[in-house]
């Protein structure tokens, strides 16, 4: 063989060592091939592995997932778009309803307005026993403490009922202390009636106007209300 003869003429082998050379080039070889195809059909076994009915599984919850994360991200886009008009009529239905009668509401129902504490409310009941009760919303701007901020809205959110009458004051017959403790007439507007009483009745309202002082002529259109001669 030319391998043998190969192996004896350039490396001086005796022919029995340039068999056993030989030999053992063709088992390294052999041997070589064999790994080498062995891991090549056991990689392509491995690839193999995953059977197709698993494939398709796998792919179908793939798609599946990426349809929830799109019906999900529609219903986060619906609910943004849906909930916010749903809040704000909610809100103007209720700014709607919301009115108190100012002369039978009790300090329960004037705190419910914003703008009305407790305090404020109390002085509100007290200032209509002493009127004896409200003829006009804007009689409000006399209680004590009240923001001036918010007078708008709580005039807003307060009525007076069309059949309400207001208690009336005897201008004739009342007592000193009885006239003296409505809010529109003073003390010195109270000794004017009084002295002018001594003389003859108060008939109307001409006569009354010209009794009071500077400062409670300014409400007569208020306390016109009140009187009874």
């Amino acid at each position: 063989m030319k391998i043998i003869k190969f192996f004896q003429k350039n490396w001086g082998y005796t022919k029995q060592q340039a068999y056993a050379s030989a030999s053992f080039m063709v088992f390294t070889f052999f041997l070589v091939s064999g790994v080498l195809i062995y891991k090549f059909f056991k990689t392509e076994k491995k690839e193999e592995s995953i059977p197709k009915e698993k494939v398709e599984e796998i792919i179908n919850l793939e798609n599946e997932n990426e349809q929830k994360n799109i019906s999900a991200s529609k219903l986060e886009k619906t609910e943004k778009v849906e909930i916010i008009p749903y809040t704000k009529k909610i809100i103007k239905k209720e700014a709607k309803k919301f009115s108190i009668d100012i002369n039978s509401a009790e300090k329960i129902d004037l705190i419910k307005i914003k703008g009305i504490g407790n305090k404020i409310g109390e002085r509100i009941i007290k200032f209509r026993e002493k009127l004896g009760g409200f003829v006009s919303i804007n009689q409000i701007d006399s209680v004590f403490g009240i923001d001036k901020k918010n007078l708008k809205s709580i005039k807003n959110n307060l009525l007076i009922s069309e059949n309400f009458t207001p208690k009336k004051i005897k201008i004739n017959h009342f007592s000193f202390k009885e006239i003296l403790s409505h809010p529109y007439i003073s003390y010195e507007s109270t000794k004017k009636i009084f002295n002018y009483r001594k003389k003859k009745p108060i008939e109307n309202f001409d006569e009354l106007k010209k009794l009071l002082t500077e400062d409670d002529f300014k409400n007569f259109d208020y306390l016109q209300h009140y009187i009874e001669f």
